[in-house]
């Protein structure tokens, strides 16, 4: 909660919510690489923000962005969703 707190103290108290990605990507990190419901909606009640609005910026995340990995593109999600995505992810990898 120390981490999400150092996070939280780079925005004004009134814009909590801005914190919302980089506190996602600490839980995801936390949470073996993917981001569970019960986690978004820790993340919600910290940020004092709806639930839907983490989802939808969870969902904005998903899509991702494509890279170069061994001369080839590949498609990452910035926040995985199941631990299926962070499997894909590790196959990758190697």
């Amino acid at each position: 909660m120390t981490r999400i707190n150092a996070i939280i103290a780079r925005y004004p108290p009134n814009y909590k919510a801005s914190a919302v990605i980089p506190v996602l990507d600490l839980v995801q990190q936390m949470n073996g690489g993917w981001l569970s419901l019960t986690a978004m909606n820790k993340v919600a009640q910290i940020l004092e923000m709806p639930e839907i609005r983490v989802y939808e910026v969870r969902r904005g995340m998903a899509r991702g962005v494509w890279v170069v990995a061994h001369s080839r593109w590949s498609f990452w999600p910035l926040l995985a969703s199941s631990p299926y995505c962070v499997w894909m992810r590790s196959l990758c990898h190697h």
